[in-house]
């Protein structure tokens, strides 16, 4: 497990007086407020509000830019993360706080820089390359925050983090989660035009190790807020995860989304790994995972018809 420095835990969520931007994942939150039509209505079609119809649900529209634009990333710039100054409307903050940070979409951020020089700084690093391969796009993920700082060696995390003087986001492990905040005395801001961060190796695989690490811990969360494993801790149940995931993917279980549905039915039905029935199914390998996964579900229904 990621050991972050007890100064990175904050004792609440980010609060209107100290921050004075808020970075919204633009994706996140639109997939999140789709509205389906209704299957038996003409009269009501889908519906697809954009993040800025969400924020005008809120207050009125404060200043804000788009981190992707004019960037690499140009042509996709608004499903990008959307920099908000909230300096006149602390109502958005804590309308984010409360509904968007829970569901991953939000950074609290303080900086005395004005919204398009900070715009710029993000800008410079919305990719990042590798010594010696590829160049990859960086997500700005809350949850992935934690792993992000923690790999970078100490001249990259300070040169990712420039002009911000305070961070406040909120990691969540499925139905954990803990207040993160940050603070330090910020440095010099990285132009839009500026070289992309170049990480080592070492870097890169300390960040895939975080990830890999969140992913279980959010799994390990899950399973103990089942009932039947309310007595269990999370050192039990996570040797039991980091067992199963090399034999799933040895059964071409690579996709994390996938796997980690599979633990979780499994772990919520437990008769499945001694069931002849099951067994044929999960190590058929001519079929997807997805749809090894969608007769398992079948299985359980039809073994289990009352499960909710």
């Amino acid at each position: 497990m990621t050991v972050f420095p007890s100064r990175y835990v904050a004792e609440g969520p980010p609060t209107s007086e100290h921050f004075r931007y808020l970075l919204l994942m633009t994706n996140t939150l639109e997939d999140l407020a789709y509205r389906p039509a209704a299957q038996d209505s003409r009269f009501l079609p889908a519906y697809a509000p954009s993040v800025l119809e969400l924020i005008d649900e809120v207050t009125n529209r404060p200043p804000h830019t788009w981190i992707w634009k004019r960037t690499a990333l140009d042509d996709e710039h608004e499903f990008g993360p959307l920099l908000v100054d909230i300096s006149q409307a602390p109502e958005l903050l804590e309308h984010a706080v409360a509904e968007w940070m829970p569901v991953d979409a939000a950074i609290a951020i303080d900086s005395d820089l004005p919204l398009v020089e900070l715009a710029d700084h993000f800008s410079s690093m919305i990719q990042f390359g590798i010594r010696g391969a590829e160049i990859n796009n960086h997500s700005l993920d809350p949850n992935h925050l934690d792993a992000w700082l923690d790999a970078l060696a100490p001249d990259n995390r300070e040169a990712w983090l420039g002009p911000m003087a305070r961070l406040g986001w909120r990691i969540n492990w499925g139905p954990a989660f803990e207040w993160r905040q940050l603070e330090r005395s910020p440095t010099v801001a990285r132009l839009r035009v500026e070289p992309m961060l170049m990480l080592e190796q070492a870097e890169v695989h300390k960040l895939a190790w975080g990830l890999h690490d969140h992913f279980v811990l959010s799994l390990a969360h899950k399973i103990i807020a089942m009932p039947q494993y309310t007595t269990r801790s999370l050192s039990e149940i996570r040797p039991w995860i980091e067992a199963l995931l090399p034999q799933l993917r040895d059964l071409n279980f690579a996709n994390e989304t996938v796997a980690g549905q599979f633990v979780l039915l499994v772990a919520a039905h437990m008769w499945l790994m001694s069931n002849q029935q099951a067994t044929a199914i999960y190590t058929n390998l001519e079929e997807s995972p997805e749809a090894r996964l969608r007769q398992m579900q079948a299985l359980v229904l039809n073994k289990e018809p009352h499960h909710d």
